[in-house]
């Protein structure tokens, strides 16, 4: 008797829920790693106040290193998400490491916003208000100023620095999460950016904790308990840590 051959099944469905977990997984990976840069700028700013200049190099590699494994990671991510939107089972075995490999890789190098930061914070220590070597008032203002997209929610027009849980979409507008949600959900899944001016979607997949803005909060809140030391004007206040 002839052997019947087994049909052959695609399993598209299962590829794209491993690439799901896989996304969720590198993403609270970043998460932790942005968490942490506070507390390595607390520990350079401690370190520098007591003269050890060594340490606080010590410690901005090891930031430093940590920020380069976050922008390794957020390749993967880009490199994930591409493939989730584009990937079809079919009889030809898929190649997945080559095409994560040169879609990750795309992406040119860049110091990393939060190295700034840290600089910018232990050299207050010594200098004040005085703008660093290169840097000058009015460009430090221009630049913080444009760092975020969205001044206010769009959908609930409180403040982004009043959020109570800010995230960011795939173009780095901001929302409180509780209300993008909702909103996006209302729209079956996938939402029109209610920015107005944009032409995106939006959906829940691609929001993520704007770390930044929330960075920024602790700043105002400690400013806020200790006044005598506080900074005021905005651009101060994003490089405060006293």
């Amino acid at each position: 008797m002839a052997e019947t051959s087994q049909p052959v099944v695609l399993d598209t469905q299962g590829v794209l829920n491993q690439i799901h977990q896989l996304e969720g997984n590198g993403r609270k990976f970043i998460s932790t790693i942005q968490e942490s840069v506070l507390s390595f700028v607390e520990v350079g700013v401690s370190l520098e106040k007591e003269g050890k200049t060594e340490q606080v190099a010590k410690v901005r590699e090891c930031l430093k290193r940590c920020l380069e494994g976050e922008r390794e990671y957020q390749g993967h991510l880009r490199a994930l998400s591409s493939l989730r939107g584009s990937y079809e089972c079919t009889l030809q075995q898929t190649d997945f490491k080559s095409r994560l490999t040169a879609q990750a890789s795309a992406a040119p190098a860049q110091e990393h916003e939060s190295l700034s930061e840290f600089d910018q914070a232990i050299w207050k220590v010594n200098h004040g208000d005085e703008p660093m070597p290169g840097q000058e008032d009015e460009d430090l203002l221009v630049a913080t100023q444009a760092e975020f997209a969205n001044r206010t929610c769009p959908l609930s027009a409180v403040n982004i620095h009043d959020m109570v849980e800010p995230v960011e979409d795939s173009k780095g507008y901001i929302y409180e999460k509780d209300i993008i949600v909702q909103w996006i959900k209302s729209k079956g899944g996938k939402a029109a950016c209610p920015v107005v001016g944009t032409s995106h979607t939006v959906e829940e997949a691609d929001l993520k904790p704007c770390h930044k803005l929330r960075r920024q909060q602790k700043r105002r809140k400690l400013d806020s308990q200790n006044p005598s030391q506080a900074t005021g004007p905005v651009v101060k206040d994003e490089i405060n840590l006293d």
